[in-house]
């Protein structure tokens, strides 16, 4: 964290709770860090992931995932579907 702490960052950790818990949490979290509105009704990290796409195009900033390795527990297919949104953005 200390080499972006100058930066717009969003710092997620992936603890072991389910997907849907995961987002209700990220989101105050990604609302404080980029002062954004972030849609409450979010459950799955795809489409969470798609709107901090969708909010990088808009206003740059760094996003660290710690523990990603944990989405395989909670579900794997989230690994697939972040390098879609990144190779083939809507």
């Amino acid at each position: 964290m200390k080499s972006v702490e100058d930066m717009p960052t969003v710092y997620l950790l992936v603890g072991r709770k389910s997907e849907a818990t995961l987002c209700s949490e990220f989101i105050p979290t990604i609302s404080q860090s980029l002062d954004t509105f972030v849609p409450p009704e979010i459950r799955t990290f795809r489409s969470l992931f798609q709107y901090l796409m969708e909010l990088a195009s808009q206003k740059p900033f760094n996003l660290v995932i710690d523990e990603f390795q944990e989405f395989y527990n909670i579900n794997e297919s989230v690994y697939s579907d972040m390098q879609n949104e990144i190779d083939i953005p809507c």
